[in-house]
């Protein structure tokens, strides 16, 4: 009922078999049965949207692509346990308001969830239960989110949340940059190339600004220029948005004169390196030249209270 209320939703199936990779439609409503012959592939990167539920919640309507690569859709019915059969439902939603930031996901079956967006401290939302997110359960909420799926516009998303307050510590810097670096949205070679929006929600950031904003936001609940803004290189440490001339980065690590540093728009892709920045005698270098450092902004540590 809390979910039929508040359609559509962009939702990616939690099918009940971690490694199922399809969804099968039904022939229609009215004929429940299975038409093998139209077999759906399950992606986190591209949800589909859930647009009506039967009365007895048995049956799921979705607009999903209307075949392999299509950039068509169509409206198809399916057996509700296969959309939602990994959800461990609680008896009844409860409202939700997370007391910290949140990063939002989409199931990804038996792989690590896909990242796709942030649910900030104070968002009200509906607590509905809990689903498998890799070899992990968190909390599914239906959450406010404007976007479109498969050429439907929706007001909702139904989510996986994991809770991700500001890092305070160098012990938690250290096992949040470890989980970013783990993430598939953000793994070297993933598309991200001109004009790619932040995912975490900064507004106006695109391509290597988007990311770098991200990193900020990931870390710290910051963003693209929030922190404190310095004009020498030497001064570049781990938790830095840096801009060099046409160009932002952030960096997740520094050892001497080496950066370990992730960023956007890197031949149209995220790119993680740990040998492609340098700094030596005031200067900060890519590749052994000179990459015209301009300024940046240090997130970490937090300023003291």
């Amino acid at each position: 009922t809390q979910i039929a209320k508040r359609l559509p939703a962009v939702f990616t199936p939690i099918p009940a078999s971690s490694g199922f990779a399809k969804l099968f439609p039904l022939e229609s409503r009215e004929r429940p049965t299975i038409d093998r012959k139209a077999a759906i592939p399950i992606s986190a990167e591209n949800p589909f949207a859930v647009t009506a539920l039967s009365e007895d919640g048995k049956l799921v309507e979705m607009s999903v692509p209307s075949g392999p690569r299509s950039t068509t859709f169509v409206k198809r019915w399916f057996k509700a346990e296969d959309v939602f059969g990994g959800v461990k439902w609680l008896p009844k939603p409860q409202p939700f308001s997370p007391e910290v930031p949140c990063l939002a996901y989409f199931s990804a079956g038996r792989h690590p969830p896909e990242l796709c967006g942030k649910i900030p401290a104070g968002t009200q939302c509906a607590l509905l239960g809990e689903g498998p997110a890799g070899r992990e359960r968190l909390r599914l909420v239906q959450a406010r989110r404007q976007s479109e799926a498969c050429g439907v516009a929706a007001d909702f998303a139904l989510l996986l949340i994991r809770e991700n307050p500001p890092v305070k510590t160098k012990a938690e810097y250290a096992a949040r940059a470890k989980q970013l670096f783990a993430e598939h949205a953000f793994r070297s070679g993933r598309p991200w190339g001109k004009m790619h929006p932040s995912l975490l929600g900064n507004n106006g950031c695109y391509e290597c600004a988007g990311m770098a904003a991200d990193f900020a936001t990931y870390m710290v609940d910051g963003g693209l220029t929030t922190g404190e803004r310095f004009e020498k290189a030497d001064e570049i440490r781990a938790g830095d948005v840096v801009r060099k001339k046409g160009h932002y980065f952030a960096v997740v690590d520094r050892k001497g004169p080496k950066l370990t540093t992730i960023e956007g728009n890197m031949n149209a892709t995220v790119s993680q390196s740990r040998d492609r920045y340098s700094v030596k005698d005031g200067k900060l270098f890519i590749g052994g030249k000179d990459a015209e450092f301009e300024c940046g902004w240090h997130n970490f540590p937090p300023p003291a209270p």
